[in-house]
């Protein structure tokens, strides 16, 4: 492998990342995983970039039928294939590719695809296009602290706007201080009120014209 050639002939190391668990924390990890290939790249050439060309929560849940047991499964599923995609994005993972889109034989209340058998989006799909939406083509700029208990990633646009994708840091409740003139949308991109905001596993975008770092 790596011993004979070196680092000189591929352009990204390829991993698959399979994970229901809520990504974030001070070492997440996708960092862990960048950390550890690229390690190992460096034993033997010029570290290249490190792709995920395959993963997500594994099996995705639909809408169809989501009864009072299995919505806030629904609902944890869509925080965890944002905070899978943000914190990938934070490591510097530059490329993810969720496994799968569509299966037309899928007729069941959970499966591989992101689509329902009728082309439909499921909930994973609507969480993924509305980080899409606003953080496509944004630079991200790691995680801090925004304060105790609440994690933040800022990410900036190159006509100086920022979305920042907040999260509870320890799955606790906690309230959060936002400024004025920053809007927050929630995970499915509806505009929340600002006051008494309290956060948890579910991220929340606050979205301002301004840097992030003047803000928050």
């Amino acid at each position: 492998g790596l011993k004979a050639i070196g680092t000189d002939f591929f352009d990204a190391l390829s991993v698959h990342d399979y994970n229901p668990a809520l990504y974030g924390g001070k070492f997440s990890p996708p960092e862990s995983a960048v950390a550890k290939f690229s390690a190992m790249l460096r034993e033997y050439g010029q570290p290249k970039p490190i792709w995920n060309t395959e993963g997500g929560p594994g099996e995705s849940l639909s809408w169809y039928w989501a009864d009072k047991e299995s919505l806030p499964l629904v609902r944890q599923q869509m925080a965890h294939i944002v905070r899978f995609d943000v914190t990938q994005m934070a490591a510097g993972i530059p490329h993810f590719f969720f496994y799968s889109f569509y299966h037309p034989t899928e007729i069941q209340t959970k499966g591989f695809g992101a689509l329902e058998q009728d082309r439909s989006v499921r909930p994973v799909l609507v969480a993924s296009a509305v980080l899409a939406s606003l953080v496509d083509g944004a630079k991200c700029h790691g995680r801090f602290e925004m304060q105790e208990g609440i994690e933040a990633y800022p990410f900036s646009q190159k006509d100086g706007s920022a979305v920042t994708v907040i999260w509870s840091a320890d799955g606790k409740k906690h309230l959060a201080k936002i400024s004025k003139g920053v809007r927050v949308l929630d995970i499915v991109g509806n505009p929340v009120p600002a006051e008494d905001l309290a956060v948890g596993d579910e991220p929340f975008y606050l979205v301002s014209e301004k840097p992030a770092k003047k803000w928050l």
